[in-house]
């Protein structure tokens, strides 16, 4: 079973989850102190100190990895998770807003908007699927085909359904109105309304992700 390269111990300090991390350095620190511990002992030969070392490591470490093996084998065997285009595709284009925040790209804040209203578009597409079904996407496909898929139709059929609330249809109907003064009026936001936008639709995708999470 190896440890490092491609093994147990590297894929636990890679890990997306802070437990299994904590747990990977946990068994490190140990194996750090057994060592320091074998070292230390009072033995009279270098190969009896040695074989010491090696024989409290075999017998006190090796086991700490068995749940991390295991975990690593179970977590292996998962299939693999069905791509969802609609999310990615939203998640996106918020990590390009991010990056016109951050100053990376130096232009002005129209594209900042222009993105979050494709972002929240895009994701309330997903939405209205996951709350349909196979219909969902059937009805994306007509509103594509009579070029009515625009965000002010989504949000009132999600609203219908209950899935947006009043005081989100309003912020979404401000962001509708703000990104056709920048597309169709050459409109320049300021730095305020650019993060408005941002920072609406983030929430807006993170609330919703988070239900999905928890229990």
């Amino acid at each position: 079973m190896p440890l490092w390269k491609g093994g147990v111990i590297a894929w636990g300090l890679k890990h997306e989850k802070i437990l299994v991390r904590v747990y990977t350095y946990a068994i490190l620190a140990w194996l750090a102190i057994l060592v320091l511990a074998s070292l230390a002992a009072p033995t009279p030969e270098p190969a009896a100190k040695l074989s010491a070392m090696l024989f409290a490591i075999l017998l006190l470490w090796g086991p700490t990895l068995i749940p991390l093996y295991l975990m690593k084998r179970r977590e292996r065997g998962k299939p693999p998770s069905m791509p969802d285009p609609y999310l990615s595709s939203a998640l996106e284009k918020l990590k390009a807003i991010e990056r016109y925040l951050k100053g990376e790209v130096s232009v002005t804040w129209s594209p900042v908007v222009a993105l979050a209203h494709d972002a929240l578009l895009t994701y309330m597409q997903r939405m209205l699927v996951e709350l349909k079904g196979p219909d969902g996407v059937k009805m994306i496909e007509q509103m594509r085909r009579e070029k009515k898929l625009y965000l002010e139709v989504l949000a009132r059929q999600l609203a219908e359904m209950g899935a947006i609330s009043g005081e989100e249809l309003k912020s979404i109907e401000i962001l509708r109105h703000l990104r056709n003064r920048v597309v169709h009026e050459d409109y320049h936001p300021t730095k305020e309304q650019a993060l408005w936008a941002y920072e609406f639709v983030k929430s807006f995708i993170e609330q919703r992700q988070r239900g999905k999470a928890s229990p």
